[in-house]
């Protein structure tokens, strides 16, 4: 064979490998997300896709995304190289067919992670920047505490008997009763993961990443922790409350790091800010863990401990918790579950509402029950899970209960997003003046002059994608 057929079979043989390296990643890429997250928006590939974020969170997601998305193509091939390419590499229809394949595989993946429908918003009208209202905190009386809940992917869809064999949610049937529920809470863009449940809940904003901030390369999972603040020109609960003499407290088992909690929290006005570092320097190395944290009866001792010392303090107070044992895909036990018997992820699922339960009979019962208003809701809807294929068949939504000293239980089967949380927050303080706040509308049940949205599709809609609005509340 003369050196210019020899050139010409390297070049077609080395082609044709790039090729099925590229097919076999993408293939591969596309089902670790399937596997991994269900079904995630672009908004939240873009906020979790560095490297260094996949570390400070379960090393589970890091082991399956090296083995799937690495070895197993690199596995494939090798295996190829040995087997077909000597056979194929000449006949020009395998080529085609790669290219096509290639073509094909790269068009899955683009829908699997919905760049379209944000690639189109880039070049709309920035509809938020029209519809958003800064957040006002005027109270005609005493100021009200807040403990606000998060329950970590504990949708409403697990209190469906019929799909579990029980309502999993059951232990909260008492406090759902006394409160106003909500019954159609939809997971809208920018907010189906724990960080942006939180901000759309507290600043009433989708949460969203600027393509590009002018000397700050590092994004993904952490990107709180690369800025001085988080958010600092957007308006949230905390700032509001914070001006207004609250002391504010958040706790969480999970290390602060993860999602930029602990700096969103910092930026935003409280006062005390309490996640796994914390714990173990307190408490050392043994005290109930796993590989997300702190486990939640151990955080929930602690969460009534700090509620005894707010209380003492005489000084309006909102305490904001975040549980973690439910975290997917099959949950995390803590020892007390264990000692009650609970396995599975439907156990762990019913002993999480038990202690949520507890903890709020807890201060249900104390000296200040009076003046307290307690929130209690799903961070995000599941991700994949043990459950998954029960969930995606199902209209999904979250879970989110109030219960707000002198108004009576309801049910609100209007569709809500966690942006209307928001001006409920500040509602439930003490709050009368606004019916908006950031992107939040308060649901009339609360104030009658308060409209209904007209078109909540329409809304949602305009949610995702870029927004100026919000990429300016980074800088």
């Amino acid at each position: 064979m003369d050196g210019n057929k020899q050139s010409k079979l390297f070049n077609s043989s080395i082609s044709i490998i790039l090729c099925l390296a590229c097919i076999f990643w993408l293939i591969a890429i596309t089902l670790w997300i399937h596997f991994s997250f269900g079904s995630p928006t672009f908004d939240s590939i873009i906020y979790h896709i560095s490297p260094e974020s996949l570390l400070t969170g379960d090393m589970m997601f890091v082991v399956s995304f090296c083995l799937g998305c690495i070895l197993f193509p690199l596995a494939l091939i090798f295996l190829v190289d040995r087997t077909l390419l000597k056979r194929f590499h000449e006949i020009k229809q395998f080529r085609y067919g790669l290219f096509v394949i290639l073509i094909i595989s790269f068009s899955v993946f683009v829908k699997k992670i919905k760049v379209y429908p944000f690639l189109k918003t880039l070049s709309q009208e920035d509809k938020l920047a029209k519809l958003y209202t800064p957040p006002v905190f005027k109270s005609d009386i005493s100021k009200r505490n807040l403990v606000i809940i998060y329950a970590e992917s504990m949708e409403d869809t697990y209190s469906d008997n019929k799909l579990f064999g029980k309502n999993l949610l059951s232990p909260l049937d008492k406090y759902f009763k006394e409160s106003v529920r909500f019954k159609n809470l939809v997971q809208l863009p920018g907010s189906g993961w724990t960080i942006a449940g939180m901000v759309s809940s507290q600043c009433g904003i989708p949460l969203k990443i600027p393509l590009f901030i002018p000397g700050h390369a590092k994004q993904g999972n952490r990107i709180g922790e690369h800025f001085e603040s988080y958010l600092p020109r957007a308006k949230c609960l905390g700032d509001v409350l914070a001006k207004d003499g609250y002391y504010q407290v958040y706790m969480g088992g999970a290390k602060l790091s993860f999602g930029g909690k602990g700096r969103f929290y910092k930026t935003h006005g409280y006062d005390e800010v309490l996640g796994f570092k914390h714990w173990i320097n307190k408490y050392g190395k043994g005290i109930p863990k796993h590989r997300w944290g702190v486990a939640d009866d151990f955080l929930f001792k602690q969460a009534k401990q700090k509620f005894r010392e707010l209380t003492a303090k005489g000084k309006p107070f909102n305490l904001t918790l975040l549980t973690v044992d439910t975290h997917h895909p099959s949950g995390l036990e803590n020892p007390t579950c264990k000692k009650l018997g609970y396995r599975g992820l439907d156990g762990i699922i019913h002993c999480s509402a038990y202690l949520i339960s507890d903890f709020i009979n807890y201060i249900s019962q104390s000296e200040i029950a009076d003046n307290i208003s307690i929130i209690l809701m799903s961070d995000h809807l599941a991700m994949r899970n043990d459950f998954y294929d029960i969930l995606v068949k199902q209209e999904r939504k979250n879970m989110a209960a109030v219960k707000i000293p002198g108004v009576a239980n309801a049910i609100i089967t209007d569709k809500t997003g966690h942006i209307d949380l928001f001006p409920l927050l500040l509602f439930a303080a003490g709050g009368r003046d606004s019916c908006k706040a950031g992107l939040g509308l308060l649901n009339p049940s609360f104030n009658s002059l308060c409209p209904r949205r007209k078109n909540f599709e329409e809304f949602k809609s305009s949610l995702g994608g870029h927004s100026q609005l919000i990429s300016n509340m980074w800088r």
